[in-house]
């Protein structure tokens, strides 16, 4: 793990509960933080312990208030670092503005993180500095456990009997989709799969086409049902810690990823921010949405405070997103059992991280990227979208009178007739459209679409038969619907 940055908070004493709060939130983080109340002992010398604490740690970050700029002791550390700025050549002096006051003319050129009205915004911005200076080291060792069953309700009747993890959406199904994402990753010992023993029959050649597409050994592991329901995801993550199979090897992490993420960022830089810190940590996305549909992510600065699974009677709104990728130390990931002897806590992974930021430090890494939960029709219909506007197809088609709007992702033996297809349309092997205007769908395996105009926003399961305009939905195989 790389080390840490030590801070010497230097402040007025009639300012101490702010500063105690900063010191907190900072050693949340990991940053080291020198304080003259825990560091003086009593009979000391007050002069001698803080030239030693100046000395040991590599910022000094100056909580400014009047009652500060009028303080003797605190003047005679400033001067003390900034002669030690200009010998180093690095920035050591941090000013935070706590609240309008006279700022000294020594520090007046200097850029202040400002608390005055947002604290979460000042901690944020004293962070960007203190985390730019940590010397990143190797990658630990990890598992990575994906996250492939769960009943898919929001997708039935396509999921009803068929796993959410191998829908094909831009080319590949989900879970080659994660597979291959975390390619970019050094250090992982085995990229655990988990799915539900009672979808287990279409998982029999999952192992061997997974392992063409990864750097990493991959085996999926089948849990069986509970009196006829299936286990929750921290149920099943509890039986592979039972099990040992996160328990083996040089592994000092578990990287947890729900098969619904689809993402743009690269998990490496997810890992690496948890590493480098030694905290376990969850991926935040902000966005506009509205809440009640995902896990809301309360955060100060990048500590993760809590977790609300999907709170109602919101409309949409800008907001932190707890996405189902999450990093654990191995000292949380043994958590997940204690977790499990309650039987009042429920078996979800938002409830959990609710519960572990009661007990543990965690943090929100949070990413500009973009970020589908392809989990309802709108969101597997928007990371299609996503997928293909990176990797769209277009084949040799066989002739006919047709338009193509790209993005689309064509597999072969597709047949257009006097029709428009796309943008945004998956279409899989075998598919018959014709006299239609097709956009903004996925269209499974042989397919026959006949007088849709429009067919959109829609998901068709394969082997199925539409004609004339049909409503958007998700629709199961073989599916045969006419309105001609």
């Amino acid at each position: 793990m790389a080390k840490n940055p030590s801070v010497f908070l230097s402040h007025s004493s009639q300012d101490k509960p702010a500063v105690k709060r900063l010191a907190e939130d900072l050693r949340a983080v990991g940053i080291e933080v020198w304080l003259d109340e825990e560091k003086i002992g009593v009979g000391e010398s007050i002069a001698q312990k803080l030239q030693e604490g100046l000395k040991q740690t590599d910022y000094l970050a100056i909580w400014l208030t009047k009652h500060a700029t009028s303080s003797g002791w605190v003047e005679t550390e400033w001067h003390s670092r900034l002669q030690d700025e200009i010998t180093e050549g690095r920035v050591i002096v941090l000013p935070l503005l706590a609240e309008k006051c006279q700022i000294p003319q020594f520090l007046k050129d200097k850029r202040y993180a400002d608390f005055r009205e947002n604290y979460d915004a000042g901690l944020a911005d004293l962070l960007r500095t203190l985390n730019s200076q940590r010397e990143p080291e190797p990658f630990e060792f990890c598992h990575a456990v994906i996250l492939a069953g769960g009943l898919a309700t929001r997708l039935w009747p396509l999921t009803s009997d068929y796993p959410k993890a191998l829908l094909y959406i831009g080319g590949d199904t989900l879970l080659q989709h994660l597979v291959s994402s975390l390619n970019n990753v050094p250090q992982i010992n085995e990229i655990v799969v988990s799915v539900d023993k009672n979808k287990a029959k279409y998982f029999t050649e999952t192992e061997q086409q997974l392992q063409k597409v990864s750097n990493y050994p991959v085996s999926v592991v089948k849990h069986a049902s509970v009196a006829n329901k299936i286990k929750g995801p921290i149920a099943k993550l509890g039986e592979l810690i039972q099990t040992g199979r996160l328990q083996s090897g040089q592994r000092k992490w578990t990287l947890v990823i729900g098969v619904d993420n689809v993402f743009s960022f690269l998990l490496k830089d997810f890992i690496s921010f948890a590493q480098n810190r030694g905290v376990s940590s969850n991926a935040v996305i902000e966005m506009k949405v509205s809440p009640k549909e995902f896990g809301v992510a309360k955060t100060s600065s990048d500590i993760l405070k809590s977790v609300i699974e999907k709170p109602q009677g919101e409309e949409k709104v800008t907001t932190k997103i707890s996405t189902a990728c999450y990093i654990f130390t191995v000292e949380d990931t043994n958590q997940i059992s204690t977790y499990l002897k309650d039987p009042c806590n429920d078996d979800s992974l938002g409830s959990f991280m609710a519960w572990l930021c009661a007990q543990s430090k965690v943090l929100a890494c949070c990413l500009n990227s973009e970020w589908v939960d392809v989990g309802t029709r709108e969101g597997l219909l928007s990371g299609n979208r996503m997928l293909i506007s990176r990797v769209g197809r277009k084949p040799s088609l066989i002739p006919g009178k047709y338009r193509i709007i790209e993005p689309v992702y064509i597999e072969d033996g597709v047949h257009i007739v006097d029709s428009i297809v796309g943008p945004n349309v998956f279409l899989g092997k075998g598919c018959y459209i014709n006299n239609s205007v097709v956009s903004n769908a996925i269209i499974y395996e042989k397919c026959f679409i006949n007088s849709s105009r429009p067919f959109e926003h829609i998901v068709a399961g394969p082997h199925s038969r539409f004609e004339g305009n049909i409503g958007a939905a998700v629709y199961g195989p073989k599916t045969k619907i006419t309105t001609l």
